[in-house]
C-alpha cells in the first residue's frame, strides 16, 4: 500500500514535473515573443526617431527652398521690369533714329532747295547782267526791284533769296 501510494505520488509528481516543463516552455516561448516584440518596438522607435529627424531636415530644407523661390520670384519681377525698361528704350531709340533720319532727311532737302533756290538766282543774275557782262551788284537790283516793282518778273521771296547769294561787283 505505502509502495501504491508512492508510485502514485510519483505518478502525481511526474505530471506535475510534465505540466511545470510544459508550462515553463509556454512561459519561455511567451517571453521569447515579448522579446521579439520588444525588440520590433524598440526598432520602430528607433525607425520613428530617424523619420522624425528626416521630416526636420526636410522641413528645414522646405524653407530654404521657399526662401530660394522667393528670391527668385523677386529676380525674375526685377529682370521683368528692366526687360520692360530696355523695352521702352529701344522703341525710344527707335524714335530717337527715326528722328535722326528725318532730321537727315529734312537737311538733304534744305540743301536741295538751297540748290535750287542758287540755281534760280543764278539765272536771274544771269539776265540781270550789264552791257560788260557783269552781274550788277545786289543794292543796284535792289534798288531797280524797289523802284519798279511792277515791272520786275520775280516774285519777291525769289528776289529775297537772291540777295542771299554772293554777286560779283563791277
Amino acid at each position: 500500500m505505502e509502495v501504491v501510494k508512492l508510485q502514485d505520488d510519483n505518478r502525481a509528481l511526474d505530471r506535475l514535473t510534465k505540466s511545470k516543463e510544459a508550462a515553463h516552455l509556454e512561459a519561455e516561448r511567451t517571453v521569447q515573443i515579448a522579446l521579439a516584440k520588444a525588440s520590433l518596438v524598440d526598432d520602430l522607435q528607433n525607425k520613428n526617431q530617424e523619420l522624425m529627424k528626416q521630416i526636420e531636415i526636410f522641413q528645414e530644407e522646405n524653407r530654404i527652398l521657399d526662401k530660394m523661390h522667393r528670391q527668385k520670384v523677386a529676380e525674375v519681377e526685377k529682370l521683368t521690369q528692366t526687360a520692360h525698361e530696355l523695352e521702352e528704350a529701344v522703341l525710344a531709340g527707335g524714335a530717337v533714329a527715326n528722328a535722326v533720319r528725318g532730321k537727315k532727311r529734312f537737311g538733304r532737302e534744305v540743301a536741295r532747295a538751297k540748290v535750287s533756290a542758287n540755281r534760280v538766282v543764278t539765272i536771274v543774275a544771269n539776265e540781270w547782267k550789264d552791257g560788260n557782262d557783269k552781274v550788277m551788284p545786289v543794292m543796284a537790283i535792289w534798288m531797280l526791284h524797289v523802284a519798279s516793282p511792277a515791272s520786275s518778273s520775280l516774285p519777291r521771296q525769289v528776289f529775297l533769296s537772291q540777295m542771299l547769294v554772293p554777286v560779283k561787283l563791277p
